[in-house]
């Protein structure tokens, strides 16, 4: 054991002395602004790989002027007035760091929403899992994350006659007799007595619990040290976070932060103090504290370091990925065979499978660029407009229900696809449905109004939709992992308040309209706000249909959510997920996953005018687009950061689709066109048992649309194996009655079908075992069916790969 723990010593030490390129310092300028202040730094070494070391316990630390601060337990504390620079170093590199001491005075009287809302929020208490919940917990309720320190004051005080604090006798009070479990408490033991966080709230109970003054300086700024990190294998790296008041003075806030990482299998934070990294990949840390939030990125290596070898760069999507690729030491996948990507391409570009002449046209062409060229056939082709006007309606919920006519859903339904066909562009369609009015049946767009009468679900739906952001949250409190607050929701959703809507001549329509008048209230102020876009300004000017002015806001060029919403949400379609993942949840917490790609292709489509064809040929004619989906041995989350192809469930459409094409048979759907295809559906629930089992979405909100079901499960299973659909389709497929009238041969059958299903010719493996099915078959035909039934049951025709 002794000989373990030596050798384990002597591979740390190796690694600390290994020679350091570059040695950061963050942050470079620290505040003292009272007696008991302290701030602490983190100390960060780059070596050659370009990874970083945590050297924040192990620089030297000279202070020019030590009567003015001292250094103790990592951190700087004030002793007198002035200004000093302090000296730090490591191996041959220096860097160096000043203070200023601002005041040596002791500090004011605890602040309950700057000092103890803080340590609440620490601490956990005011969480979406403690008191924080919508009902509180245990009879006590805290605004999420302390959004509402007034109203967390008047319950912590006033609440139950005072009985959760003593101010004759503050140690005995219940909120802190709870917090150190000296009486009962469900949520645990939170800090100890000798404690920061202990002292705090105790201390402000000392003070007779004052409400704060009206006045009172906030928290307008947010710093989390170090922004970036490269960790090699499982490592740590001190973290330090600092808060900036409006009067200008700062705090280290790290020990009263709520941390979040948006991929835990990568890195956590671990008791506040360190990131600790896992397996290779990426996480983003995000730092909350009060309504502010900060982050940090860090990106994990493998302990063996891989050879990296670029994929061709045949568009800026290559350039992007192999740049973020050689960042993670991620080794990306081989390209996919030309079988592979004939599949592959026309099930998305198309919702259908290639037939035995496109499939025999594109194999046999020697042409270098065949690939290319194959996908500006199909994106040119109506099956292609077909597919996105069907992904399209789904988004905005375009259904049949009691309270919406079958005649305004196939009117609605049509115009969407008619828009697609007639080649218009994604800003051209959104502003045409935000800028809607009329009579429902004229103007088949005023729909987008009724589907949805209450119009702030709509102001959700429009943000969720189209820039990719949930705001639900902030309707009833700040978001607990967004910048948004419900300042930003009341004057963002009072676009949507003087929507009007009154019945027509026809009962079955309604005429949208614009009453220039209507309030949407905000619930803690009991008044409506004025219009205020997203994260932007408040617009001037009050003349013009509010709708108006969202919708030339967000179709804008410069808006910055529109086309990268969009263009991410392709991106999904092609890879089985977004860059931001899922695609309409783009918040701080949830950052994209390679934002050099994201921004590339949000350039593009805005340079391309919001072409849809334009953007879908860039992504389907690059290299990544064609890497294969075989297992690789390279470490690393490879699905998130598209270094290989993932393997898809086909959706059920397009399912229905591909299983029609083959079996040579027909779709009859209720209230839609004759031999209409799955992908040409005009209402969504035009009754087909196998589309619902296979996870036909059910359009009743925007998240619901952007989580279509292609998992597989126990009933799809049986639906493929017994169910009436499938059956009905073998058995009744001209196919096999061609093959059974033209007496084709075992082997032409089977080559064939294979070809039609899987877009390959079988194995000389399968071809034996299949053939020799057909030694002396009491009915051919029984047998045909048997094997198609067999091919169709495969993983390999229900998945794309």
């Amino acid at each position: 054991m002794k000989y373990l723990i030596s050798f384990l010593i002597l591979w740390t030490s190796s690694l600390w002395a290994l020679p350091i390129e570059e040695l950061q310092i963050s942050p470079k300028t620290l505040y003292l602004d009272h007696k008991s202040d302290s701030q602490a730094f983190v100390a960060q070494g780059t070596l050659a790989d370009l990874s970083t070391v945590d050297l924040s316990s192990k620089v030297k630390i000279e202070i020019q002027d030590p009567t003015l601060v001292k250094y103790q337990n990592a951190s700087f504390i004030p002793l007198k007035k002035g200004k000093t620079s302090v000296k730090v170093s490591y191996q041959d590199k220096v860097e160096t760091l000043s203070i200023e001491v601002k005041k040596i005075e002791e500090k004011e009287k605890a602040s309950f929403a700057l000092d103890v809302v803080p340590v609440l929020t620490g601490a956990g208490c005011n969480s979406g899992g403690c008191h924080g919940a919508s009902r509180g917990q245990e009879k006590f309720h805290l605004s999420l994350f302390g959004y509402d320190p007034m109203g967390d004051f008047r319950r912590i005080k006033f609440d139950l006659s005072g009985r959760r604090i003593n101010l004759a006798v503050p140690a005995d009070s219940l909120l802190l007799q709870k917090a150190v479990k000296t009486v009962p408490h469900t949520g645990g033991k939170l800090f100890e007595k000798d404690s920061k966080h202990y002292k705090t709230i105790l201390s402000w109970l000392e003070s007779g619990a004052p409400v704060d003054q009206k006045d009172i300086k906030k928290a307008v700024k947010l710093e989390v040290f170090p922004k970036r990190s490269v960790m090699f294998g499982k490592a740590k790296q001190k973290i330090s976070v600092r808060v900036t008041y409006s009067d200008g003075t700062d705090r280290d806030v790290t020990d009263l932060c709520a941390f979040f990482t948006s991929d835990s299998s990568s890195a956590e934070v671990e008791d506040k103090s360190f990131i600790s990294s896992k397996i290779p990949g990426e996480a983003h840390l995000m730092v909350r504290y009060g309504t502010l939030n900060a982050l940090s990125t860090c990106i994990v290596i493998p302990e063996k370091a891989e050879t990296f070898t670029a994929i061709a760069e045949k568009n800026y999507i290559d350039k992007a990925n192999n740049n973020k690729w050689q960042r993670l030491r991620m080794q990306p996948n081989k390209l996919c065979s030309d079988q592979v990507f004939i599949r592959r391409l026309y099930i998305d570009l198309c919702g259908r499978l290639p037939n035995e002449d496109e499939y025999h046209a594109f194999i046999n062409d020697k042409t270098t660029n065949k690939r290319d060229l194959l996908v500006d056939k199909l994106v040119q082709s109506p099956d292609f407009m077909d597919l996105w006007a069907m992904k399209f309606s789904e988004l905005l919920q375009i259904r049949t229900d009691n309270n919406y006519d079958l005649k305004n859903v196939i009117l609605y339904s049509s115009w969407v696809r008619d828009q697609f066909h007639q080649g218009k562009k994604f800003n051209e369609i959104t502003h045409q449905l935000i800028t809607a009015s009329g009579n429902s049946f004229a103007n088949p767009a005023a729909n987008f109004y009724q589907i949805q009468n209450d119009n702030k679900i709509i102001s959700e739906n429009v943000a969720q939709v189209f820039m990719g952001i949930r705001l639900q949250c902030s309707q009833c409190h700040n978001h607990p992992f967004d910048r948004w607050t419900m300042d930003d929701y009341y004057s963002y959703s009072s676009f949507f308040a003087h929507v009007g809507r009154k019945n027509a001549e026809d009962p079955r329509a309604q005429i949208v309209y614009n009453k220039n008048s209507g309030d949407i209230k905000h619930p803690v102020y009991k008044k409506a706000l004025d219009p205020k876009f997203l994260g932007g300004e408040t617009p001037t000017d009050k003349k013009i249909d509010r709708r108006k002015l969202l919708a030339d806001w967000l179709t804008d060029k410069q808006n910055p959510y529109f086309a990268s919403t969009l263009a991410n949400r392709m991106w999904e379609h092609f890879f089985g997920r977004g860059i931001i993942h899922p695609v309409d949840d783009r918040r701080l917490s949830n950052p994209p996953a390679n934002p050099e790609l994201l921004d590339a292709l949000s350039k593009k489509f805005i340079e391309y005018d919001f072409d849809l064809i334009r953007l879908a040929k860039d992504i389907c004619k690059s290299n990544t687009y064609s890497l294969a989906s075989s297992s690789l041995d390279s470490k690393g989350n490879l699905d998130k950061y598209f270094a290989t192809a993932p393997i898809r469930r086909i959706r059920a459409e397009v399912l229905l689709n591909a299983i029609t094409q083959i079996t040579e048979t027909k779709n009859y759907f209720s209230n839609s066109y004759m031999d209409a295809k799955a992908t040409q559906l005009l209402v969504s629930n035009s009754g087909s048992s196998f589309l619902n089992t296979f996870g036909r979405v059910n359009r009743k909100s925007p998240t619901i649309a952007c989580e279509s079901m292609t998992e597989p499960n126990l009933a799809q299973s049986l639906e493929l194996l017994n169910g009436k659909t499938i059956n009905d389709k073998i058995n009744g497929s001209p196919f096999v009655q061609r093959a059974m009238n033209e007496k084709w041969d075992p082997e032409k059958f089977i080559n064939t079908l294979y070809i039609r299903a899987l877009s390959r010719p079988p194995t000389a493996q399968e071809m034996e075992k299949l053939k020799a099915l057909y030694t002396n078959p009491e009915n051919p035909r029984d047998l045909h069916q048997d094997v198609f039934w067999a091919i169709l049951n495969s993983k390999e025709f229900i998945f794309v790969r």
